[in-house]
């Protein structure tokens, strides 16, 4: 966080040739950061705590639950943080949190409408910024562990393997694979499931996207 209010300060003002410092840019979607975070903790939460703890005892169903519960409270602690962040910086520059920039009609806001115009904050927002945060962050926390684990039952070189071929796949092989055998509906169609899970096409509404978060990081756990 020390990181990001670093880039604000930096990012958002110079100085001038009168020597005045002028703002010159808006700033929005620093949730972001947490976002990495919280998935790089996902990837560490696992291994080294599973030798030590089961050398000691604990089962397996604990040190899971008790990861899955970790994460869960410092995804709470995060999506806090950042909302709190949000206000703050609403209002002493043009901030836009990425709640906002999602969901912008639900709000009335539009970007292409209001450039330089931070949002106001209301209860509402706030309030469905911090559950929304809480269910990205949980998800991606997830993820994080869920993939940890599937490469703590490979060997070096499948761990490899599997490191650069889904990559490549996914970012290169399967448009190309769509295109030759679907004509693009595949894609298509994967983007549009997206665009409902994360209730982008229903009227914007990001309480489906939290359900839909919730549900997928059940699976993943």
């Amino acid at each position: 966080y020390l990181a990001v209010l670093m880039i604000l300060i930096f990012g958002n003002v110079k100085i001038s040739s009168s020597g005045s410092s002028v703002r010159i840019s808006t700033t929005g979607g620093l949730e972001i950061a947490s976002m990495i975070t919280i998935f790089v903790v996902g990837l560490n939460s696992f291994k080294e705590n599973f030798k030590f703890l089961s050398a000691n005892g604990m089962s397996r169903k604990t040190q899971l639950c008790s990861t899955i519960a970790s994460l869960g409270i410092l995804s709470a602690v995060f999506a806090l943080i950042d909302t709190i962040n949000s206000i703050i910086f609403t209002h002493v520059m043009v901030y836009r949190p990425i709640l906002v920039q999602t969901y912008g009609p639900r709000y009335g806001y539009a970007l292409n409408v209001y450039p330089f115009r931070s949002p106001v904050l209301t209860a509402q927002i706030l309030a469905e910024d911090f559950l929304w945060l809480l269910c990205t962050c949980f998800f991606i926390s997830m993820v994080g562990l869920w993939i940890t684990t599937l490469f703590y039952r490979m060997n070096r070189g499948m761990k490899i393997a599997v490191g650069i071929a889904v990559p490549v796949l996914l970012l290169n092989g399967l448009p190309y694979l769509d295109e030759l055998y679907f004509g693009g509906a595949f894609l298509k169609a994967l983007a549009s499931a997206a665009s409902a899970a994360l209730g982008l096409s229903c009227g914007f509404n990001p309480y489906i996207a939290m359900v839909s978060m919730l549900v997928f990081s059940g699976i993943f756990a």
